[in-house]
């Protein structure tokens, strides 16, 4: 009788479903200038700040380790003062 209820224990643990733990869907990135929706870049989040800059000037560079900031770099003057402190002064010298 023990092992039964063992059994039926563990068969109904195992029938419950996982439960998506980052389950909020992303926010619909903002129109274009055009009217169109623009293609949402995700950043994380050290890069919140440069959100717009990245959409801006990063659209079609290769992902990998270092791509924000690399990206960002040549384009320090033209940043939000927010994501130039993240950038930081080594971003000035690569104008």
């Amino acid at each position: 009788m023990r092992r039964a209820a063992i059994l039926i224990g563990l068969l109904l643990g195992l029938s419950v479903p996982a439960v998506a733990e980052d389950a909020a869907p992303a926010p619909a990135p903002p129109p274009s200038a055009d009217g169109t929706a623009a293609p949402a870049i995700r950043v994380g989040p050290r890069w919140v700040a440069c959100t717009d800059e990245v959409q801006k000037f990063c659209a079609g560079t290769d992902r990998g380790q270092g791509w924000v900031k690399t990206c960002l770099k040549p384009h320090f003057k033209d940043l939000s003062d927010p994501c130039k402190a993240i950038i930081g002064p080594e971003g000035e010298k690569a104008e």
